[in-house]
C-alpha cells in the first residue's frame, strides 16, 4: 500500500501562498521571538484577520486564488 503525497492540483494556489507568508512573514520575524520567547507576536493578529477575511469572502473555498 502506497500513500500519494502530492498536493492535488487545486490546491497548489493555497500552498504557494502559505509557503509566501511562511517565508515572508514567519521567517522574517521568528529571530526575533526567538530572543524575546514571552513577547506576543503580533504579526499573528494581521495573519488572522486576513484569514478571516478569506474565510468571509469565500475566497479560502476556491483554494484561496483570486
Amino acid at each position: 500500500m502506497s500513500i500519494n503525497l502530492e498536493v492535488p492540483g487545486k490546491l497548489r494556489g493555497l500552498v504557494k501562498q502559505c509557503h509566501d507568508v511562511a517565508t515572508q512573514v514567519l521567517r522574517r520575524n521568528a529571530r526575533k521571538y526567538d530572543l524575546a520567547e514571552h513577547d506576543y507576536p503580533v504579526e499573528l493578529d494581521m495573519l488572522a484577520a486576513v484569514v478571516d477575511g478569506l474565510n468571509d469572502s469565500g475566497a479560502a473555498d476556491a483554494g484561496g486564488s483570486s
